[in-house]
């Protein structure tokens, strides 16, 4: 269960920095803390390990991988 979240994390990493150049930083930061939080809810709610590892996880991943590629985005344009 706990290889889902950096597998999907970064798997997902470049596709999430090339949305991020898209969309901007900013709303791909929020959008990743979203989804973030929907996977740890639905990891709080799982009824089997089934849902925990292939719904929750991969959603945390998914979610993580938004997140750091909007902070990292935001990061030059922060400390010009």
């Amino acid at each position: 269960a706990n290889a889902m979240f950096p597998l999907t994390a970064s798997a997902l990493m470049i596709i999430s920095g090339f949305i991020g150049l898209m969309l901007g930083w900013r709303s791909i930061l929020l959008i990743g803390l979203g989804i973030l939080a929907i996977g740890e809810v639905v990891a709080m709610l799982s009824p089997n390990m089934f849902v925990f590892t292939y719904v929750a996880r991969v959603l945390a991943g998914m979610g993580a991988s938004f997140a750091i590629s909007g902070s990292l985005g935001l990061v030059p344009r922060l400390y010009q």
